[in-house]
């Protein structure tokens, strides 16, 4: 491969390495597996138009890929991909059909969150595409108008050394694109891709007069299946950092649900510790024996909690979208493992309890409750 395709490659590499390692507090890990179908287009000497495609120079290609998504931004897959191709040039008397099949490790960078706020839960997702391949082809030329055969490349073509796969021409290339995604729900999600592929020799459609490399370009649709990882040393970690107050609010989004007992919350949500380690993280959960003193209700500020997202942060745009609520009344919050959005600021819980009738009839937010904080720190009661 040409001296200067390693040095673009390389430099990618490097970059998205580089944004990988900066994102370690917002970490997204899933794994992908895509089905694609769209069209091959060839980009070299033996085509019509100098850019667009003539109406029979489009061919059908497939293809599948499986990757991991190792941050929000950075990303790599390797796809499989069928393809034919043809092209025709008028003024040399020559067309010519291909097919091929590649092999390619890309990387994926996201643009939306490289330079916004580093979300999963996104409608779209517009990212880069780079990366090296092998492409296997045999390619035949004819005549024009009388389909007189006048070479191959290829299996027992004079041009290809025919060491691929079937006797196919065997090259390296390079590919670099554009993509965007669309989320239908956390695991289905719809992508459309532009990928070109520089190769590394003019020899595809047997002419080798102009442009050194030959290109060609793959556009597809595809749908993905994700599967959403979580690290479980990172799970238990989490879970042995908080307090069994806060345990028992992880879960939930409002005080009617909260389990009666320490014992319920480690039965249910500790399902991925060994049976073991169980003893200890309950004995670990036991609160210890002082007593709670509650700040005067004159101490405490009132708020109406609206939403609670664990792990993940919601645009408050979006919410004020969603319910109608102006966006400069709605602010977010952490406790526990919880993103919290809450509305309103009062002295009294009963000025709270009229804010909270209002948005549950008004917005429609019927599980809407009233939250009590002190010096900014989410109180478990109700002071009385």
């Amino acid at each position: 491969m040409h001296k200067s395709s390693y040095h673009v490659l390389l430099s990618f590499i490097l970059f998205a390495l580089l944004i990988s390692n900066n994102i370690k507090a917002q970490n997204k890990s899933f794994w992908e597996l895509n089905y694609n179908i769209g069209t091959s287009v060839f980009l070299g000497d033996i085509k019509q138009n100098q850019w667009l495609p003539a109406n029979d120079e489009w061919r059908l290609g497939t293809g599948v890929q499986f990757g991991k998504q190792i941050s929000y931004v950075f990303g790599i897959r390797g796809q499989l991909l069928y393809g034919q191709m043809a092209g025709k040039r008028t003024q040399w008397n020559r067309y010519f059909q291909s097919e091929y099949f590649e092999t390619n490790v890309n990387a994926t960078v996201s643009l939306n969150n490289l330079f916004g706020t580093k979300r999963s839960d996104r409608l779209f997702n517009i990212y880069l595409i780079g990366g090296i391949g092998v492409t296997q082809y045999n390619t035949s030329v004819y005549e024009l108008g009388t389909n007189k055969f006048i070479t191959r490349v290829g299996k027992g073509g004079v041009n290809g050394n025919g060491t691929g796969f079937g006797g196919r021409t065997l090259e390296g290339i390079l590919t670099a694109g554009m993509g965007i995604d669309f989320r239908i729900n956390d695991n289905i999600h719809i992508n459309f891709e532009s990928v070109h592929r520089g190769m590394n020799s003019d020899a595809f459609d047997a002419w080798e007069k102009g442009f050194p490399y030959d290109i060609y370009n793959y556009t597809s649709i595809g749908v993905s299946w994700r599967i959403v990882m979580q690290n479980r040393k990172q799970k238990v970690e989490t879970i042995n950092q908080a307090r069994p107050q806060e345990i028992k609010q992880v879960f939930i989004n409002h005080e009617e649900t909260v389990p009666d007992t320490i014992e319920q919350v480690v039965i249910r949500y500790v399902k991925y510790v060994e049976p073991e380690e169980t003893a200890e993280i309950k004995e670990s959960f036991q609160p210890k024996k002082s007593e709670t003193i509650l700040p005067e209700q004159h101490e405490v500020e009132f708020r109406v909690q609206i939403l609670a997202k664990l792990n993940t942060s919601v645009s408050i745009n979006y919410l004020s979208k969603k319910y109608g609520i102006p966006a400069d009344q709605i602010q977010e919050g952490r406790h526990a493992l919880y993103f919290t959005y809450s509305v309103g600021s009062f002295a009294s819980y009963e000025k709270a309890q009229e804010k909270r009738d209002l948005i549950r009839t008004k917005y429609g937010i019927s599980d809407a409750f009233v939250t009590a904080y002190y010096k900014g720190i989410r109180l478990e009661q109700i002071p009385k």
